[in-house]
This record gives structure tokens, C-alpha cells and sequence, in this order.
């Protein structure tokens, strides 16, 4: 996979997310009591958390992606592109909103197909990041976009094969799923499997860098976590701050590196 490649995925990712971004903001919007011309919508005080988590989740790694790609536009960097791609993933959260405008339409049997699409993004991010760090460990990934193409495809497999427990709606707004091993526990298991991976990395270099790219890696995952499933306040705060900590000091270590090569 060529850099121009590289390039037009992240773009047109990009493009998706953000119209899908739009989209469910105006339609929140049209739906909120609060406002003169909206509708009637009522939010509870735990959904209206978790509906702030997911909107702060998009705007955040929707800014993250926007800022990357702007200053590693040119970069040959692999692993880069991958925490890139966690990034775009991630924005899906969006969708979350679509949890709280259902109950008030005829749509209700969308809710489960909606939880798959956020399932998705939360599935689809983790692989990304842990094949960055893969990547950041000197990994033989020479065929880059198979292995784009492969996230994906265990993504959606995962995503839209594996039965929801549909009974009830958790706090963060995704149904859980998985029957004996959940989904989410295997995905926090390779989240965690990537930080390991980027701090094994910095090991054998011995390295001042790749360890606070690793600890970047550490706080992305952790603040990802938190974006995710939980839905207090506190939480949430914590999750955006360790979301942008990460992504910040990624992004210095990262372009050191790229104003050397």
C-alpha cells in the first residue's frame, strides 16, 4: 500500500465520519426538548452522560485525525497510520446518539443494528492499534493494506455475527456482546496486548522515544476504555483528558522522528 494510498484511505475515512457525525448531531438536535423549534425528546441523566461521552469521543478523535493528518501528511510511517485509522474508528461513538432518539420512533428493532455499527468502531480501533504496534515492533507487515483490509474483515465479522444480548440497553448504549466470552473482554485483552507491544518495542531500542510513544499508546488505550463504556461524568473526564494527553505526546514523539528521516 502506497503512501498516496495511505493518504486517500484516511481521507475518505475522514469524510465518512464526519458526515455520519453531522448527521446524527442535527438529528439529536431536531429531537431535543430544549430547544424552541426541537422536539420531544427526553434524555435521562445516565443517558445523557453516556450521549456526552460519545460526543466527546467524536470530537476528539475527529480532531486527533484532522491534526494528524495535517502534520503526517508526507510521513512513510506505518504505525502512524495505523493509530490514525484507531482514531477515524473510534468517531463511531457517535452513533451512540442513535440509542437515545430510537425509543421515540417506530424504529426501535434498528436499536440492535445500531449497536453493531458502534461495535464496529470500538472492534475495528482496537485491531488498528494493536497493528500499529506491531508495526512499532518491527513486525513483517510489508502488505499494509491486506492487513487493513483484514481488520476490517474480523471487525465485521465479530460486529455483525456474533448474537447481542438485546434485553436490555447497558449505561454506555451498546448492547453487550458475546453469550459465555464477550467480545469486549477479548478486545480489552488485545488493547492491552498493543500497549505491551509498543513498550516491548521501546525496550530493545533503549530508547528515550519509543517509551513515551509507548506510554502515548498506554493513555490512548486507557482514555479509549473509558470513552467507551463508561458513562460517569468523572470517568468521562478522566478518559478525554488521557485521550488527548495521548495523543498529543504521540504525535511529538512521532514527529521528531519524521522531521529525522
Amino acid at each position: 500500500m502506497t503512501r498516496t494510498a495511505r493518504i486517500h484511505t484516511l481521507a475518505a475515512l475522514m469524510v465518512l465520519v464526519f458526515l455520519a457525525g453531522g448527521f446524527f448531531l442535527v438529528a439529536l438536535v431536531r429531537n431535543l426538548a430544549i430547544f424552541p423549534l426541537g422536539g420531544e425528546l427526553e434524555i435521562s441523566p445516565s443517558r445523557g452522560q453516556a450521549l456526552l461521552g460519545a460526543l466527546v469521543t467524536w470530537g476528539i478523535f475527529c480532531s486527533a485525525a484532522a491534526a494528524y493528518m495535517r502534520t503526517f501528511r508526507r510521513s512513510p510511517s506505518v504505525t502512524v497510520f495505523f493509530v490514525m485509522l484507531f482514531f477515524l474508528f473510534s468517531c463511531l461513538d457517535v452513533t451512540k446518539a442513535g440509542q437515545i432518539m430510537i425509543p421515540a420512533t417506530s424504529w426501535r428493532h434498528f436499536s440492535p443494528i445500531l449497536s453493531r455499527v458502534t461495535s464496529f468502531g470500538w472492534i475495528a480501533g482496537t485491531l488498528a492499534l494493536f497493528t500499529g504496534a506491531l508495526c512499532a515492533g518491527g513486525g513483517a507487515l510489508q502488505r499494509h493494506g491486506m492487513s487493513l483490509l483484514a481488520v476490517l474483515a474480523v471487525s465485521l465479522g465479530l460486529s455483525w455475527t456474533i448474537p447481542l444480548d438485546s434485553l436490555v440497553l447497558p449505561d454506555n448504549l451498546v448492547y453487550a456482546m458475546g453469550l459465555r466470552l464477550s467480545v469486549d473482554t477479548v478486545m480489552l485483552v488485545v488493547l492491552f496486548l498493543a500497549v505491551v507491544s509498543f513498550f516491548q518495542a521501546a525496550l530493545v531500542v533503549r530508547e528515550r522515544r519509543p517509551l513515551f510513544t509507548a506510554l502515548a499508546a498506554a493513555f490512548l488505550a486507557l482514555g479509549r476504555g473509558l470513552l467507551f463504556y463508561r458513562a460517569e461524568i468523572s470517568l468521562i473526564i478522566v478518559g478525554a483528558g488521557l485521550t488527548v494527553l495521548g495523543a498529543t505526546v504521540f504525535a511529538v514523539e512521532n514527529y521528531r522522528d519524521y522531521l529525522l528521516e
